[in-house]
């Protein structure tokens, strides 16, 4: 009969001693440019930074502005005819790559890149 009592208790050692090791066992791709990321939402921080984060926005219907002065105006089409929500969160603004990655979910059930999003998601709120 065979014993891997001795293999199992070999690895668990070495997994214990260089926990840092999971590390790079765990590594997986960026989404968007295929770079190796440690991160959780499996797109690096680079192609984050890239990202068009909606950072002037009108406080309801989080649609983007041009003004960069105040963060808490509403547009002028929420004040002629205001929509039946009182706020929305958008996170991102509706251009490349984002437009594509929504595309692709919808149209081809590209699911995997709901994780992301979603935890970058919730980091925005």
């Amino acid at each position: 009969m065979i014993s891997f009592t001795k293999k199992l208790s070999t690895k668990f050692h070495f997994l214990v001693n260089n926990w840092h090791a999971l590390d790079i066992i765990f590594q997986s791709p960026c989404l968007l440019c295929d770079a190796i990321t440690l991160n959780k939402s499996a797109i690096c921080k680079s192609c984050l930074a890239d990202l068009e984060w909606n950072v002037t926005f009108c406080k309801q219907c989080s649609l983007p502005m041009n003004s960069e002065s105040c963060k808490e105006l509403i547009c002028g089409e929420c004040l002629s005819s205001p929509p039946p929500f009182k706020t929305c969160v958008a996170p991102f603004n509706y251009s490349f790559p984002i437009n594509s990655i929504i595309y692709r979910v919808k149209s081809s059930g590209e699911q995997y890149w709901l994780k992301s999003l979603g935890l970058e998601f919730c980091r925005y709120l």
